[in-house]
């Protein structure tokens, strides 16, 4: 594997996942997009991120971070990399105070 390969596919049912290997910092982690190449494709609205842990497999990125981290960056100005985070931490649920909307 080069720097920043990645794997591609799209199931049967319209999701499509990247599996991510970086070399730089040795991460690794799939995105989902849940509903393929229909928009908006933006991450915390229908792409959502897991990062391969060592001791738990994948976990949404950004899972080991405080609350208020995880809201800052899970909002209409940020990058929404930790949305599914929230998301289990609100107990699967999309809370009233769900930012990437």
């Amino acid at each position: 594997m080069v720097a920043s390969d990645r794997i591609f596919f799209t199931t049967i049912d319209g999701f499509a996942f990247s599996f991510v290997y970086k070399s730089e910092g040795n991460w690794q982690a799939i995105r989902v997009d849940i509903n393929g190449a229909k928009g908006p494709n933006r991450q915390g609205r229908d792409i959502f991120e897991l990062d391969l842990t060592e001791d738990k497999g994948f976990q949404p990125s950004g899972y080991k971070y405080s609350m208020q981290q995880i809201n800052s960056n899970c909002s209409k100005s940020s990058l929404g990399d930790y949305c599914l985070a929230k998301i289990m931490r609100d107990g699967w649920k999309f809370s009233n105070d769900y930012g990437c909307w």
